[in-house]
């Protein structure tokens, strides 16, 4: 048996032709998907080469965003202070008013009391004067 026969061989060929079909095939599409692989690389390197400086802009924004927050409360905290402050003076103030009102308005109101007769004799002195004592008063 030094020679395969003819039945043995054209299997052995057609196989041979089919695995190196196979590999042919399989270099093709690998050095295909290589280049896929490539441009995506690519196209990540590009996107990243936008998104860093997207990001560190993000970032300061953020902080700017952080300290004008810290800004805002402090300013409210101050607010609310004054608004205290503005309430505690009222307060004393409508106090004071109410203490002088009560100190005031009974001296005032017997000054008008007089003043009102005051005014009601002269008018009535004035009339009998320049009216003589004829007319009624009126």
């Amino acid at each position: 048996m030094d020679q395969p026969s003819m039945a043995l061989l054209v299997p052995i060929y057609l196989a041979s032709a089919a695995i190196l079909s196979f590999v042919v095939i399989a270099l093709v599409l690998l050095f295909r998907m290589r280049r896929q692989i490539e441009r995506v690389v690519v196209a990540v390197e590009e996107v990243k080469t936008e998104v860093i400086p997207l990001a560190e802009d993000a970032r300061v924004v953020l902080g700017s965003l952080r300290t004008l927050s810290e800004k805002a409360e402090w300013n409210l905290s101050e607010v609310g202070h004054m608004l205290a402050n503005a309430r505690r003076w009222s307060d004393w103030a409508g106090g004071v008013g109410e203490r002088v009102g009560a100190v005031v308005k009974p001296p005032v109101r017997v000054v008008s009391r007089r003043l009102h007769g005051l005014f009601a004799g002269v008018r009535t002195f004035m009339t009998v004067m320049f009216h003589g004592g004829s007319h009624e008063r009126k």
